[in-house]
């Protein structure tokens, strides 16, 4: 019985430190992705709520703020969601450029990204014509004349 408990506990380890080998190759690459988009996710939100803060720095200080930085404040705090927007839809974005051997413009790429069933439905739609088309390949044979069809 002791045994069968130590053979069980070194394919344990053995299976474990294999599996762990593996799955560590993937969860770096995991990691590395949660990092890169948490650093982008970072740079929207202090690019936007920056400019609002030095505004309200300024104000409680007392003092007018600078017209620059009125607009510049007005113009990046609406854009958050434009900025989340872009990072949640990029990694969409590059594995639709990837699956057709990046052969996709980036507005061709974006666009299958956001709306996929534009893509399903142009494929059928163009499936439908090659359909159409082979019929129309064979009606094109010359005509006989009706007069030469009775003669022979």
């Amino acid at each position: 019985n002791s045994m069968m408990r130590s053979i069980a506990t070194s394919v344990n380890r053995t299976f474990g430190r294999l599996s762990s080998r593996s799955t560590s190759n993937q969860n770096n690459s995991t990691s590395r992705v949660v990092m890169v988009r948490a650093r982008a996710y970072t740079v929207a939100f202090l690019l936007t709520w920056s400019w609002f803060t030095i505004l309200l720095v300024v104000e409680i200080v007392g003092r007018y703020p600078p017209l620059a930085l009125l607009y510049l404040t007005n113009f990046f705090t609406p854009l958050q969601g434009f900025w989340n927007l872009i990072i949640f839809m990029y990694p969409k974005v590059m594995k639709a450029k990837r699956s057709r051997g990046g052969n996709l413009s980036w507005c061709q790429a974006t666009t299958e990204a956001f709306c996929p069933a534009i893509n399903r439905w142009r494929e059928r739609r163009t499936a439908k014509e090659d359909e159409r088309e082979i019929p129309q390949e064979e009606e094109e044979k010359p005509e006989i004349p009706a007069g030469q069809e009775r003669q022979g």
